[in-house]
């Protein structure tokens, strides 16, 4: 009996002993304790996670399911829009006036670019950047007038602002923005003439050089409304810049006989302080998820401060050496200017 009794003792102080030495083995020591390195402090990422994860999706079918909660895209977004503005002609001075070569506006095409990125809290970035160029003739039109004055205009304006998305109860969006916006306005006009010498014919090509490179601070905001399918949005900013007006007067004349032309030139810089104003109006379809055609109009008027070319024909301009008037005025140095039209085209995830 007492054989069984220190069997079955020895038997359970085995089993507690197998026990407590497997337990010991599982225990970690100390070189396998966690590092500095690996402790959640020293692990933040650069950025959130996912702030670049998109899922390429591009024509999903559109969400309206419930479109009064339905959430502004965050992310990379772009767009581009063909354009057709009319550009204000500059005034032309001197005895002519304005009756001999009337003012107005020509209707030229040009493009928009449009691209930034937004993230989920509504902070983000944008650049924009609109080009217009185009012609118009003061003269020449006409088969009387043998000599035709051209003149081409172009717009380019650049912007780059800070962007803040902030939801309205009513369901849609507000974006406050600043930045910077640089705008360059350039005349360049050409009218070839003759002109007699006893009885030689010399011809002159009477040239024109205006520009206007401005760059200032901005301030503005977008309210965009969806409806459906459909985006509305309006977008209103206003500019202040200063310009650096550069201008050139050039006379090229070809003597018979003479191997190098005869060119007389003058030029003249200054600056001005250069206001303007931006008001656009646009809507937008989407046709999936992601993409939409949209269409826009647009209106900018910049009220001082622009130089522009003399748009009287040579023989009555103050600025060629054949022309009558204030010799030396060379164009004038601040008129009002004035873009309008609109546009059509596309945008991603806007």
């Amino acid at each position: 009996m007492s054989k069984r009794r220190y069997l079955l003792v020895s038997l359970i102080a085995f089993s507690l002993l197998t026990v407590g030495l497997s337990a010991q083995t599982h225990v970690p020591s100390a070189r396998y304790s966690p590092l500095q390195s690996e402790s959640t402090e020293s692990t933040d990422p650069l950025v959130r996670p996912g702030i670049f994860d998109y899922d390429t999706q591009m024509f999903a079918p559109l969400d309206l399911s419930d479109i009064s909660d339905r959430k502004a895209p965050s992310g990379f977004f772009a767009l581009y829009d063909r354009v057709y503005m009319s550009i204000g002609r500059p005034n032309p001075i001197g005895t002519a006036g304005p009756t001999q070569h009337p003012r107005g506006t020509d209707y030229h095409w040009g493009n928009r670019y449009h691209a930034g990125f937004i993230t989920d809290e509504g902070r983000g970035i944008q650049a924009e950047y609109l080009s217009v160029t185009g012609s118009f003739f003061s003269a020449g039109l006409d088969p009387t007038v043998p000599d035709p004055f051209v003149t081409e205009t172009s717009l380019d304006v650049f912007e780059l602002n800070r962007i803040f998305r902030e939801r309205l109860s009513n369901g849609g969006f507000l974006e406050p923005y600043f930045g910077l916006r640089y705008t360059s306005v350039s005349d360049e006009t050409i009218e070839d003439t003759t002109f007699f010498v006893g009885a030689t014919e010399i011809p002159n090509r009477f040239i024109q050089r205006a520009r206007n490179s401005a760059i200032g601070a901005q301030i503005g905001a977008r309210y965009a409304m969806n409806r459906g399918r459909w985006t509305v949005r309006t977008d209103g900013s206003i500019n202040a810049s200063y310009n650096t007006q550069r201008y050139i007067a050039s006379d090229i004349q070809q003597t018979p006989n003479q191997t190098f032309p005869t060119i007389f030139e003058a030029t003249n810089e200054a600056s001005s302080f250069m206001p303007a104003v931006d008001l656009q109006l646009e809507f937008a379809y989407r046709l999936s998820r992601d993409f939409s055609i949209r269409t826009s109009m647009q209106v900018m008027y910049i009220w001082e401060g622009v130089n522009r070319a003399n748009t009287s024909t040579t023989a009555l301009n103050p600025n060629s050496v054949l022309g009558v008037g204030s010799i030396g005025q060379l164009g004038p140095a601040s008129q009002t200017f004035t873009s309008a039209g609109f546009g059509f085209g596309v945008e991603w995830r806007r």
